[in-house]
């Protein structure tokens, strides 16, 4: 049990500092969904032995399972146009470490949102991490900009779906608020 404890804590502290900022909403409704069979299949993400294999759950949705020294997580995939960019949604999907946890600490887990800009092709993907950093400084200059809530660890998103996608839309073009680019190489 403490084993599972830890690797939950550890996938939401990764989220963290992978650069995803958590939201309590999506970054899409049913008509900005997408559904792109290219993405479909196992792609290897560049500079490290982490595997990304992508399934069709029905849809318009995915079935993500990353798998990275030999552990396995499993997230619900929405693709996102917005404009002309896509963005991928991604939402806790069935864990068995997650699923397993009972009593009071089961109750302390919240699933959240977090969402990435991508760019596809048929060989490779580019995937573009919302930096943290970067929305914090930009929430000290404009407290209004987006709905939020800011804990001693991270900045939580609490703006409807709608003031989202104006956000995200806003600033797809400023690339200082992306971490470096995540690239996945087809398998």
């Amino acid at each position: 049990m403490k084993t599972k404890i830890f690797a939950i804590q550890l996938l939401l502290i990764t989220l963290v500092l992978n650069g995803c900022i958590p939201s309590v909403h999506p970054l899409y409704t049913e008509d900005d969904l997408v559904f792109k069979s290219e993405i479909l299949g196992t792609w290897i993400e560049s500079g490290n032995e982490v595997e990304w294999v992508f399934e069709d759950s029905g849809k318009n949705s995915y079935i993500l399972r990353i798998t990275e020294n030999g552990k396995l997580c499993n997230l619900d995939l929405h693709l996102v146009l917005l404009g002309d960019k896509y963005f991928f949604d991604f939402f806790p999907g069935e864990n068995d470490h997650i699923d397993d946890m009972s009593g009071y600490l089961s109750l302390q887990f919240i699933p959240v949102h977090t969402f990435a800009k991508v760019l596809i092709d048929e060989d490779y993907m580019v995937i573009y991490r919302f930096d943290p950093s970067w929305l914090e400084e930009m929430l000290k200059e404009n407290e209004g900009l987006i709905k939020n809530e800011i804990t001693s660890k991270y900045i939580l998103l609490t703006a409807s779906t709608e003031e989202l996608q104006g956000f995200v839309t806003q600033h797809a073009d400023v690339d200082e608020a992306f971490l470096e680019k995540t690239m996945l190489y087809r398998k």
